[in-house]
């Protein structure tokens, strides 16, 4: 499949392409530490309650 204009058009999309798809694994990591996080500090509050 042909790009409408140059070459230069191409390697923009290209190179557009790319950066979304690191933005969208760095959102993503961020997003399974947040949880991970999150299911840390509830099983240490779950882990105090059970201890006492």
């Amino acid at each position: 499949m042909q790009p409408l204009g140059g070459g230069a058009l191409g390697s923009v999309m290209s190179l557009f392409a790319k950066t979304v798809m690191f933005m969208f694994a760095a959102v993503s990591v961020v997003c399974l530490m947040f949880f991970l996080a999150v299911t840390i500090i509830i099983s240490s509050g779950n882990l105090a309650l059970m201890v006492r």
